[in-house]
């Protein structure tokens, strides 16, 4: 009665030992496989960590790039020449992308400077004198630079020519030919309001020496061939406007020379 218990007894501890045994294999062939599978997945995650360190890396790197692009030069705006605010690389930006204003059309260079004596599209006059104001300041007529609405000593300003010279001299050219034909050159002056005229006289006649009066009561007589007169007297003194003349004659020709004084 014993042995077939004792059988029974001793068919279970290796019943549990085949099972433990089965699932040992089962354990181990799922090690196995997971071992294998972790070498592809090692295999994978060395290539997918190389990947994921090339793309994980370039991905940062990509995004930092960006990153950097985006923010700009230290993360602020993008300098643009022309708008006025000098920034970058720029060595200059005066508001506009054009030359001959101190500022070269694309900002990299300063090209002038008020007191340069160059007067440039941005000033009104530059003598190489003044340091400021060029772009106010006007030409006296000289080129010396004067606050506008004023001239030059010696200047007086015309509308529409500014500051020119307030005395105006003149050459005037008297010919007679051996036919007594006289021709005079100019034929007559026109003076702007607020200049004054002085004219000097001279014979190119070869036989005929010519008388030269005034309108105001003077003049010279008998100004010989090849010879200059020098009138002394000035014209146009306004305020009003006049109209002077001068009298050329000789013994068979004569000439009035009109002078308009506005």
């Amino acid at each position: 009665m014993k042995r077939p218990g004792l059988e029974r007894f001793s068919a279970a501890p290796l019943l549990v030992l085949a099972w433990v045994a089965a699932c040992s294999g089962k354990g181990s062939a799922a090690a196995t496989g997971s071992t294998s599978g972790g070498g592809g997945n090692s295999g994978s995650a060395a290539s997918g960590g190389g990947a994921s360190s090339n793309g994980g890396g370039g991905a940062p790197s990509g995004s930092s790039a960006s990153s950097s692009s985006a923010g700009g030069a230290g993360g602020g705006p993008s300098s643009t020449c022309g708008d006025g605010v000098i920034q970058g690389g720029e060595a200059c930006d005066d508001g506009n992308k054009m030359n001959g204003d101190y500022c070269a059309a694309d900002c990299a260079a300063v090209t002038g400077a008020c007191g340069d004596g160059v007067v440039q599209s941005n000033e009104s006059c530059d003598d190489g004198v003044v340091m400021s104001d060029c772009d106010t300041l006007t030409n006296g007529g000289d080129g010396h630079c004067v606050p506008a609405g004023t001239c030059s000593p010696g200047y007086v300003y015309v509308a529409g020519k500014g500051c020119v010279v307030e005395l105006l001299t003149d050459h005037v050219h008297i010919d007679v030919n051996n036919f007594c034909n006289m021709s005079v050159s100019p034929m007559e002056f026109t003076v702007p309001a607020g200049q004054r005229l002085k004219l000097s006289y001279h014979n190119h006649s070869v036989n005929y020496p010519v008388d030269v009066w005034k309108s105001y009561g003077g003049g010279f007589l008998d100004l010989q061939p090849g010879m200059i007169w020098n009138e002394q007297y000035e014209h146009c003194f306004g305020p009003n406007p006049e109209e002077p003349y001068a009298d050329i004659s000789t013994a068979c020709s004569q000439f009035r020379l009109h002078i308009h004084c506005l």
